[in-house]
């Protein structure tokens, strides 16, 4: 089955009782489908998202601090000597927006040029060293004909570019996912009791960063 549909069977068996609350990783948004979000509305217990959300549900939510994330892969691309920035954040889910938001926020404040679409183009304003900022370090290879030899991959996670060609310093935002999920549930205990609502997002600082 899709992914669209094998979330929906999970979904379904919340709103069975089956459980006393949930801690949910969400998909990407274009498997929000109808039914989907009919069950969201007959879950009957307390939810807390992981990592990812759905922005029209306001339940509580755990991810990282993007501002921290952003700024840090932001701070080692340029001492490494960028002098331009391509982001590759597809529209998929909040988390990929919210990283594109909070790194154009932090590129602009430090007049720094970027690009979204037509490499070629953008290399042509003079651009010598640019850094690839993506969700993960993988797709880097997409665009890998477009790129200067050294250019700068950030990226998330543990996953490396496929491919050394071209290739120049590498730097990972490495998520603190334990403190994330401990966060959860903490929160789905904080629900059960009976206590206030707690904030609808609550980030936390990455656990570290790489470089290869």
């Amino acid at each position: 089955p899709d992914q669209s549909r094998l979330f929906a069977d999970r979904l379904e068996k919340l709103t069975q009782k089956i459980c006393d609350a949930a801690i949910i990783f969400a998909t990407s948004d274009n498997c929000l489908t109808p039914q989907i979000r009919q069950l969201f509305e007959h879950i009957p217990c307390p939810l807390v998202f992981l990592d990812r959300w759905f922005q029209e549900f306001p339940y509580p939510t755990v991810t990282t601090d993007n501002t921290i994330a952003m700024r840090g892969l932001c701070d080692r691309a340029v001492e490494a000597g960028a002098d331009g920035a391509i982001l590759l954040f597809p529209d998929f889910n909040t988390v990929s927006r919210s990283r594109r938001e909070h790194l154009i926020d932090e590129l602009t404040q430090r007049g720094i040029p970027f690009t979204e679409e037509d490499i070629p183009a953008f290399l042509k304003r003079g651009i010598r060293k640019p850094a690839v900022f993506s969700n993960n370090a993988t797709v880097v290879s997409q665009i890998l004909p477009d790129l200067p030899e050294g250019f700068i991959t950030a990226a998330f996670d543990r996953l490396l570019p496929e491919s050394r060609e071209k290739l120049g310093p590498v730097f990972l935002c490495i998520q603190d996912f334990r403190r994330i999920a401990e966060t959860a549930a903490d929160l789905v205990i904080h629900q059960l009791s009976g206590a206030d609502e707690p904030a609808r997002i609550i980030t936390i600082p990455p656990a570290e960063f790489l470089r290869f």
